[in-house]
C-alpha cells in the first residue's frame, strides 16, 4: 500500500514539475490598464516638488525629453522640471493614450494631451510618446519626450533653469 502511494505521489510530482510556466509572464492588457489609472493622475506631478514622488513615476534612469527645451535626466531634475518652483500648481493636463504596445522589456505609449490653467483656458496641446518599463516590479516611464501643436513664438517660449550640483 505504501509502495502504490509513493508511486503515485511520485507521479504527480513529476507532471507538476514538468508543467510549462511562464518565468516572467506579460500580459499586455494589464499594463495598459495600469497606464491609464497612472494617466488619470499624470498631473500631479505639477504640485509635487518632491523626489519620492517623482521616484514612483519615473525609473531612476529616466529622462524626458522636453518641447523646445532641455534633455532631463534623473529623478532631482525631473521633479524640478515639472514643479518649476511652484510656478506650475495652477497647471491641470489631460493626457489620453492612444496606443498602446510593446513586450516584457519595454512598453510605448503613444498619446495627445491638452494643457489647461485653473480657469481653464487653453494652454497647448501636443503629442507624446512615453517609454515604460519595470523597475522593481513596478511599471514606469523610462524615457517621455512631446511636442505642441502650437507655434512656438519667443512670446510663449519658457526657459527653465535646472539646478546645478
Amino acid at each position: 500500500m505504501m509502495s502504490k502511494f509513493l508511486a503515485l505521489f511520485f507521479l504527480l510530482f513529476s507532471l507538476i514539475a514538468c508543467e510549462d510556466k511562464p518565468k516572467n509572464s506579460f500580459n499586455l492588457e494589464e499594463v495598459k490598464g495600469y497606464i491609464e489609472r497612472q494617466n488619470k493622475t499624470y498631473g500631479e506631478r505639477y504640485l509635487v516638488n518632491e523626489a519620492n514622488y517623482t521616484l514612483q513615476k519615473y525609473t531612476k534612469d529616466a529622462c524626458i525629453l522636453t518641447d523646445k527645451g532641455p534633455r532631463i535626466c534623473g529623478i532631482p531634475g525631473i521633479a524640478f522640471y515639472f514643479y518649476n518652483e511652484g510656478k506650475n500648481v495652477n497647471l491641470k493636463i489631460d493626457i489620453e493614450a492612444k496606443t498602446i504596445f510593446g513586450g516584457p522589456e519595454h512598453v510605448v505609449e503613444e498619446g495627445i494631451f491638452e494643457l489647461k490653467d485653473d480657469k481653464e483656458n487653453k494652454l497647448d496641446d501636443g503629442k507624446y510618446i512615453a517609454i515604460w518599463k519595470q523597475e522593481n516590479k513596478m511599471w514606469k516611464i523610462y524615457r517621455e519626450i512631446w511636442n505642441s501643436n502650437i507655434e512656438s513664438s519667443p512670446s510663449n517660449s519658457t526657459i527653465i533653469e535646472l539646478p546645478t550640483k
